[in-house]
């Protein structure tokens, strides 16, 4: 078991290949039809909206999982939270019409964070239970820009208004007049941070850990290796393609 645990696991870096692929094709989707205005409204298409609802949430349980594998937690997440300040100020200066508050480098370097001071709390707590808890929560969740915690169609509360602060919008509570291009608040989607936790957990403990060796398909395992990286470089090279182009 330490052995696997050591080891590299390629399905882990093929997921997170598959999902940093996906990152950049709705990146230059975007470009072109938001800020390039072929189809301004296509973000809010049902389809797409779910396309960039299920990869989002595909990065973030992939973290999640490898909390458990990461020996600089706490340097990580400072330096992720370093990289999403500067992101945010380029935006701000250059494309102040598509600036970025509260993007994915600034949800992981606080969900890094969460999971090096909550450790010890969330191995206190059975795999399988601490996953349905976090779908519970996620779910639970979801609606908090509409001001409620609800489970589908049943509301259980209203949050209250005084919430709905921009200055607690890393939580997921904002005004209305609140906009990002890249929001990814820690509410709803640190639930799946924690459940990538308690998932690579389950496997862990059920012996099942060595799923995560099957996979190696070096089309996906590499960019899922520079993930960062190519998150750092693709939307200016993107913008400089559309530019030339368009």
């Amino acid at each position: 078991m330490q052995d696997i645990k050591k080891a590299r696991l390629p399905l882990l870096d093929a997921l997170r290949g598959f999902a940093i692929i996906n990152v950049v094709l709705y990146h230059f989707l975007y470009d072109i039809y938001v800020i390039y205005e072929f189809n301004p409204d296509w973000p809010q298409l049902l389809p797409i909206h779910l396309w960039q609802r299920l990869g989002c949430s595909l990065f973030v349980l992939l973290a999640g999982m490898a909390l458990h594998l990461g020996r600089h937690t706490l340097r990580r997440g400072l330096q992720l939270n370093v990289l999403g300040t500067v992101i945010t100020l380029i935006t701000y200066w250059l494309t102040p019409e598509q600036v970025i508050y509260y993007g994915i480098l600034n949800f992981f370097g606080c969900a890094m964070l969460a999971g090096w001071l909550l450790r010890p709390l969330l191995s206190k707590v059975k795999p399988l239970s601490g996953l349905l808890f976090s779908a519970a929560f996620y779910l639970g969740t979801q609606h908090i820009s509409d001001g409620w915690m609800q489970l589908g169609s049943w509301r259980i509360w209203q949050w209250s208004e005084i919430l709905y602060d921009d200055r607690l919008a890393l939580l997921g509570f904002h005004s209305s007049e609140f906009y990002s291009a890249d929001y990814v608040p820690l509410l709803p989607h640190i639930f799946v941070f924690i459940g990538g936790w308690f998932l690579y957990a389950w496997l862990e403990n059920t012996d099942r850990l060595h799923w995560l060796k099957y996979g190696d398909v070096q089309l996906l395992t590499l960019p899922g290796r520079h993930s960062l990286l190519i998150y750092l470089l693709h939307q200016p090279l993107l913008m400089g393609l559309c530019k030339t182009v368009f």
